[in-house]
């Protein structure tokens, strides 16, 4: 009888331990919404970033200046007397 009832107690153990909701799923679960919630993190400073981009394209916050900018930018266009010095964006 002692020794069943040490097997059941060694028999839980071992999937207290590993088993499917064992401590070694918790913490791989853990380090997986760490990464997630970078994830989110570094989407959303993306997100900013790109509609700030967005509200500079609108018709009242287009100035001249960035409409020549983003024309020459996406057209490939340049006059004639302009420096084109290409930066790695």
């Amino acid at each position: 009888m002692l020794i069943c009832i040490a097997l059941l107690y060694a028999y839980l153990a071992i999937h207290m331990i590993s088993g499917r909701q064992g401590m070694f799923q918790i913490a791989e679960n853990h380090a997986q919404i760490s990464d997630l919630q970078n994830d989110i993190l570094e989407t959303q400073a993306q997100r900013v970033k790109l509609e700030q981009h967005a509200n500079q394209l609108r018709a009242r916050h287009l100035g001249k200046d960035r409409l020549d900018e983003e024309s020459r930018r996406h057209l490939g266009f340049s006059h004639v007397n302009d420096l084109v010095i290409i930066l790695d964006e």
